[in-house]
């Protein structure tokens, strides 16, 4: 049993995928397996897949292909197909530093209890360091900080022990409703289950920012599922007081105001909408 399963949801990839395996087989702790499950891809994904395997024969790479069900699906299905004690996340148009499974080992090696490490990402844009996104921070309470400040994880930046997975179930596979934000849903389930996570704070990865990123199209439906999100996890939070209203109606206040800015002025009806569903969640 390897110590590590990187999962990676494939859709249409074809032109990112060479460079995150390329990042995964350059790590400095080589007990992993690659698990690919692709989703439906009509462009070549499989045919580089199977040259890349091999070419690396010195890979244990998995490919399963499935029709499509979108990235909580996917997941998922490559998950089923893993045999790791620790799930790492990577999405296939993002990148892995050497050191990044090495030192994931270390923090779980050094506490038993822990089931969720993140670490902090650089931001690429053409190129080029754009940012640093740095996650976390730790909570006592993460299911509340999760819920009232937002998301403070990425995916291609989160391993979880594979009991975990095993004790709640997988990523949501509503696509109709939890469509993109499949991973917030799952970092609050993880923490409603009192999983312990913790935080790296160092950059072992990059996002790369471009223009098939799914978190830069369709404003609109993001924010109405993140929305979705907040009511169905809030609802699962058991002792809600006036603090916890409270709460979660600025962060629906925030969630929708930020939109409605974001589709200004390119969608001025959009705007107002936002504008308004922001309002409403404050005043009733």
């Amino acid at each position: 049993m390897p110590k590590f399963s990187v999962i990676i949801p494939l859709y249409n990839g074809a032109k990112y995928i060479r460079t995150a395996l390329d990042s995964v087989s350059s790590q400095t702790f080589r007990d992993f397996e690659i698990v690919i499950c692709d989703d439906g891809s009509t462009d070549d994904s499989a045919d580089i897949i199977k040259k890349y395997s091999q070419s690396h024969p010195e890979l244990k790479i998995k490919y399963v292909y499935q029709k499509n069900k979108g990235l909580g699906g996917a997941r998922n299905t490559a998950i089923r197909s893993a045999e790791g004690d620790v799930l790492a996340l990577l999405d296939q148009d993002d990148i892995w530093y050497p050191e990044k499974l090495a030192m994931t080992a270390k923090v779980f090696d050094s506490d038993s209890d822990l089931m969720i490490v993140c670490n902090d990402e650089d931001i690429i844009k053409n190129g080029k360091k754009y940012s640093v996104s740095k996650y976390g921070p730790y909570s006592k309470d993460m299911f509340r900080q999760l819920l009232y400040k937002g998301n403070c994880l990425s995916t291609s930046a989160t391993s979880i022990k594979r009991a975990a997975f095993d004790s709640i179930g997988g990523f949501s596979e509503d696509i109709r409703n939890i469509h993109f934000v499949e991973d917030y849903d799952y970092w609050l389930r993880l923490a409603l289950n009192s999983f312990k996570f913790s935080f790296l704070k160092k950059p072992l990865g990059c996002y790369v920012l471009h223009e098939g990123n799914y978190s830069s199209n369709n404003l609109g439906m993001m924010c109405d599922h993140e929305g979705r999100v907040l009511d169905i996890n809030y609802s699962r939070l058991k002792k809600k007081g006036l603090a916890d209203l409270i709460a979660i109606r600025k962060r629906m206040f925030r969630l929708y105001l930020s939109n409605s800015k974001m589709m200004y002025p390119s969608d001025l009806r959009g705007s107002l909408r936002y504008f308004i569903k922001a309002l409403m969640s404050v005043l009733f």
